[in-house]
């Protein structure tokens, strides 16, 4: 059977309409996986500027304290602390850090990092974990 003029158009002109349908649908779902990527990018933004915006109240505050005591500091100290932690010590470990912040004054921190190690003890000893502490800085008191 052969094909006519009329068939032949028909088909060249379906097969170009599903060409245009397949790429539109191809643009619309790069268009959806960029506005996606955008999303998720300003969801972060959001949250560092959220983050930001609690670190210049704090900021403030110390501002503010050190105008109500005149301004002047009493002293600076250097912190350097370096300790590790069993499981069973962890709780110390907040008591530790609310006595560094909580005194009168502001922690100016340059390096604080934590570092969880288990250290496989063999066939003979059970396995121990570990939380190790770094932090250094200066404490500045205000009275």
């Amino acid at each position: 059977m052969p094909l006519t003029k009329k068939t032949f158009l028909l088909l060249a002109i379906s097969s170009a309409f599903l060409a245009l349908a397949t790429l539109l649908h191809q643009v619309e779902t790069a268009r959806s996986r960029a506005l996606e990527e955008q999303k998720r990018e300003l969801a972060g933004a959001a949250q560092q500027l959220t983050q930001l915006t609690r670190d210049i109240g704090r900021y403030e505050a110390a501002r503010g304290q050190l105008g109500q005591s005149g301004g002047a500091i009493a002293r600076h100290e250097k912190v350097s602390l370096s300790s590790s932690f069993s499981p069973a010590e962890l709780p110390r470990l907040n008591d530790l850090l609310t006595h560094a912040y909580e005194t009168d004054g502001f922690l100016l921190l340059r390096n604080f990092s934590l570092q969880w190690t288990e250290n496989d003890g063999g066939a003979t000893a059970p396995s121990q974990a570990t939380l190790s502490l770094n932090l250094t800085g200066e404490k500045v008191f205000t009275r």
